[in-house]
């Protein structure tokens, strides 16, 4: 009986050690999950947000490339916010979850009209860079001239595939209107990419704003102002 006991006490201490061995590797090493969470997050391309010349490609604007990512600039520049709404992904995803919401036409009126407001109202205090970035509307402002620079794949991070990446440089044509860096200098001109969809919507790249900003094309160059 006593020998029954003692091999009972030494399975027990065997258990308690192999438990005691698995929760030392579990805190050294992480559980499974975390690793393969840990290795998979590791072997993501990261998501660039800068202007490359050797990665992009020049466009075909016969073939239309750059044309959708020109023509949401334009919209947002001159505050058209129908043509806006219906190039972004995410005002679209908004507006057909207030549909499957409350099915009501006057209430889709409301959103459509409030996401028009926020198109269209440029507030000098929304004019400066944060650290949240900056929206749209201030980078594509009133006189902002246009330049495409040319297309690479875009970001593999984002709600949708990616098709293209459309470069445009953006120049403005005085301080007083152009947007302001952290430290409240009117930027000059500036780099910024349009993500555009395979079904050829704008995606959301920033927590404010569309588009990928290249903060190092910043140029403070005024003295050609008026040109």
């Amino acid at each position: 009986m006593a020998k029954v006991k003692t091999n009972s006490v030494a399975a027990y201490a065997i258990v308690i050690a192999f438990g005691a061995m698995g929760g030392f590797s579990f805190w050294f090493w992480g559980s499974p999950n975390e690793e393969i969470i840990r290795l998979t997050t590791s072997a993501r391309k990261p998501a660039i947000r800068e202007y490359d010349p050797e990665a992009v490609k020049q466009v075909d604007q016969a073939a239309g490339e750059g044309l959708l990512a020109q023509r949401y600039a334009e919209s947002v520049r001159d505050g058209d916010c129908g043509r806006v709404i219906g190039m972004t992904l995410w005002m679209q995803d908004r507006l057909k979850r207030e549909r499957m919401l409350m099915p009501d036409a006057q209430r889709e009126e409301e959103v459509s009209a409030a996401l028009c407001e926020s198109i269209q109202e440029r507030l000098p205090e929304g004019n400066q860079f944060s650290d949240e970035g900056i929206d749209d509307k201030y980078i594509f402002g009133p006189g902002a001239a246009f330049v495409i620079l040319g297309v690479d794949a875009g970001r593999d991070d984002l709600e949708a595939t990616v098709r293209e990446r459309v470069w445009i440089e953006v120049t403005y044509p005085g301080p007083v209107r152009a947007p302001k860096d952290h430290f409240g200098n009117p930027v000059r001109s500036m780099i910024v990419g349009v993500n555009i969809s395979e079904d050829g919507d704008v995606l959301k790249a920033g927590v404010r704003g569309n588009v990928d900003i290249d903060l190092n094309s910043f140029s403070y160059n005024w003295s050609h102002e008026g040109e």
